[in-house]
């Protein structure tokens, strides 16, 4: 007998849980069309650069949100801000909130490149927690680090936020 198995199922048989397209703009849209066929939960993972006071960029050049709403439709499961610099994570949240109303969250870059690699540098894990509170604070549900991000960083969020939904509310 001859078994064949549907995409999705195949994923899952391997043990796939969802896909995440990382640093994807409107020249992947192919890309995801083919997740989206799959049937498997499917994460966005977009790239800006800028911050509170300059435009926010999208790696084409584009301003950052001219594209979202093509990117996000109800074809995807949550919208993340990743390997982007901490300044400009919240604006981007906020550009993703105009055009999203699902899940959405952050882990930007904590390092600064060096070829050929990313490398750590002197943030604290405190600066990176105090950002993730503000994040989650502003609606974000999925936070992390990305290049340069530390164990220490993750705990240091970890333990905020965990005291932060331990605290009594009036």
């Amino acid at each position: 007998m001859i078994v064949v198995l549907a995409r999705r199922e195949r994923l899952a048989v391997g043990g796939v849980d969802l896909i995440v397209l990382e640093m994807f703009d409107a020249r992947w849209i192919a890309a995801l069309q083919a997740a989206r066929e799959t049937g498997l939960p499917v994460w966005l993972g977009v790239w800006t650069e800028g911050g509170p006071d300059a435009e926010l960029r999208a790696p084409t050049g584009r301003p950052f949100e001219q594209d979202l709403p093509a990117l996000i439709d109800d074809g995807v499961d949550a919208v993340v801000v990743m390997r982007s610099p901490l300044e400009a994570v919240r604006p981007a949240l906020e550009a993703i909130a105009r055009h999203w109303e699902g899940p959405r969250g952050a882990y930007p870059h904590t390092g600064r490149f060096e070829r050929p690699n990313w490398v750590a540098n002197d943030l604290a894990p405190s600066v990176v927690a105090d950002h993730a509170e503000g994040w989650v604070r502003d609606g974000a549900r999925i936070v992390g680090g990305c290049c340069g991000t530390r164990p220490e960083h993750i705990r240091a969020i970890s333990d905020r936020l965990t005291t932060r939904d331990a605290r009594p509310r009036g």
